[in-house]
């Protein structure tokens, strides 16, 4: 991975965790990363992208009803076509461990855009 990836991912996880947090030393730092890579490879800048996907469960929750699900992969879709010109939804089958380390499966859809950085 690289360096402005991974900052990338960093800055990114820390605003969804805590939307307050100041991440402008990040940004300066990815900003720094950036230009030295454009001037390694011409116009880096303007062609490099980084890919973003989220994981929606598509089956119903407790509670919810028939449409929850599609409305959110609906609301990430469209948010990613705005980051990225268009998304792609891959149907998969995501697993965890629940609480007494059982192996729990749930379908999902995975929502990938690939936007410039």
């Amino acid at each position: 991975m690289s360096p402005f990836r991974d900052a990338i991912r960093i800055a990114i996880f820390e605003k969804l965790f805590d939307d307050s947090l100041d991440i402008s030393k990040t940004i300066i730092g990815i900003n720094s990363i950036i230009e030295e890579y454009s001037k390694k490879y011409p116009e880096f800048e303007k062609k490099e992208k980084i890919d973003l996907e989220l994981i929606v469960p598509i089956q119903i929750p407790p509670g919810g009803e028939k449409g929850d699900c599609r409305k959110v992969v609906d609301a990430v879709s469209e948010s990613f076509n705005k980051l990225g010109g268009g998304s792609t939804i891959i149907t998969a089958v995501g697993s965890w461990l629940d609480e007494e380390d059982s192996v729990v499966s749930d379908h999902c859809l995975i929502v990938v855009t690939s936007m410039l950085i």
